[in-house]
């Protein structure tokens, strides 16, 4: 792998339902979905419920990880995923809304950063 394959693809939710983001079934199954419709597979996943709300997971992937961390009481959440295959315009039009679904959001920012 040469390192200019790396890629961090990071989106910020806004306007989402504080069930959804307070919900660790939720948060998991949302990256679950955005890493296979990356085309990647999840090895592993870890969560945490923070007090009084707010959700920690990452999941591991052969091909590096994607973690959320959410805000309930402000209708955000922040998601990131590293990579180290390209991930495409197409691709990640495909996880916005995927996530904007998942967390039944008004919308989502995204950018993508060669590492």
């Amino acid at each position: 792998m040469q390192n200019d394959q790396l890629q961090t693809m990071t989106c910020k939710i806004i306007g989402a339902s504080i069930t959804c983001l307070n919900s660790r079934i939720v948060v998991q199954q949302a990256l679950r979905e955005v890493a296979w419709r990356a085309g990647l597979s999840a090895v592993r996943s870890v969560s945490h419920d923070f007090v009084p709300n707010g959700i920690g997971v990452a999941l591991l992937l052969p091909e590096a990880h994607v973690a959320a961390r959410t805000w309930p009481e402000t209708g955000r959440a922040y998601v990131t995923m590293t990579t180290c295959q390209p991930i495409s315009a197409e691709t990640v039009t495909r996880l916005e809304r995927v996530l904007g679904a998942a967390f039944a959001a008004e919308r989502v920012e995204t950018g993508v950063v060669n590492l």
